[in-house]
């Protein structure tokens, strides 16, 4: 019979697992239903709320992702997974989910707990601003999907491939874990 300690091991691996496959599939839908958006001629005057649904969807999952694994990392569970890639995406993630979450705040009250982050202009090479976006918006720069202008949603998803593969390496090495479907 396994004990307290191994049972919140497998819960946290299991979380990670599920968010995995949550933020892939989540960001296959964005794109898709992105896709069919933009490739409309014909509007359907739904299709913008479907995206923005997706992409809610999207940015939650991202979000609980890091969520569970900084938990797996304190638990020391993780071993030799590398998560550069994926980390360096993690406070824009953190960022966008809640200044859309808490949209009234930063929108209507502007008391937003990061107000001046609201609005991103990027730099472009020439030294000017590119675009400017708030983290409510969408835009699609060059086919690259960026959520709140600045998550892209393409790094998201090759990341957590990337991840994925190597969770399930890391699964495959413990006996405890072989037996999760990832």
């Amino acid at each position: 019979m396994e004990n307290e300690h191994d049972q919140l091991d497998t819960y946290v691996m299991l979380q990670i697992a599920g968010w995995i496959t949550a933020v892939l599939l989540q960001g296959e839908r964005v794109l898709s239903v992105g896709e069919k958006h933009r490739g409309s001629d014909d509007r359907d005057p739904k299709a913008r709320y479907r995206s923005i649904a997706e992409e809610e969807f999207f940015v939650v999952s991202a979000r609980r992702l890091f969520r569970w694994l900084n938990e797996g990392k304190k638990r020391r569970l993780l071993g030799s997974i590398c998560l550069t890639e994926l980390s360096k995406l993690e406070r824009v993630v953190v960022d966008v989910r809640d200044m859309r979450e808490h949209a009234d705040d930063y929108v209507i009250r502007r008391r937003g707990k990061r107000q001046a982050k609201f609005h991103y202009s990027p730099i472009g090479s020439s030294g000017s601003v590119t675009y400017t976006s708030d983290a409510t918006a969408t835009i699609v720069l060059d086919g690259n999907y960026l959520i709140g202008g600045r998550l892209s949603v393409q790094q998201v998803i090759s990341a957590t491939e990337t991840l994925r593969k190597d969770f399930k390496a890391q699964l495959d090495q413990d006996e405890r874990f072989r037996w999760m479907a990832l």
